[in-house]
């Protein structure tokens, strides 16, 4: 994380709740390939307690808990009530959305098969 040290050291916790922004660079540097865990929560519209009462219409973007410890089961556990848990362990230490400017990303190589398109009556029913 750039801090000089590392959870394995002290078996520290971290957790982090953080706006789902995917294409920012704190995600790209101290997220993927980096961090354990990621879930994402269900509920987008996070609310908080000020003064043990209700704080308001809540947050006004999506929001994913972000895990970096060794203790993922019980983070998925823990989580997995109020949203997608995703082990990231596989991700670390690889080149994560380093594609090239000038290269053009086919998620489907082979484009599918045209269809015919209904008019008249048949598109009405």
């Amino acid at each position: 994380m750039g801090l000089g040290w590392s959870d394995k050291e002290y078996g520290s916790e971290v957790l982090a709740l953080v706006p789902v922004a995917t294409n920012t660079k704190h995600w790209k540097d101290y997220v993927f390939g980096v961090a354990n865990a990621i879930a994402f929560l269900y509920d987008t519209r996070l609310k908080f307690l000020v003064n043990g009462k209700d704080g308001g219409k809540g947050a006004p973007m999506s929001c994913a808990m972000i895990y970096w410890g060794e203790h993922i089961e019980r983070f998925e556990d823990i989580f997995l009530p109020f949203g997608a848990v995703v082990d990231l362990r596989r991700l670390h230490g690889k080149a994560v959305g380093m594609a090239h400017d000038d290269a053009q990303t086919l998620l489907f190589p082979n484009p599918p098969p045209k269809t015919r398109k209904l008019s008249g009556r048949r598109a009405r029913r």
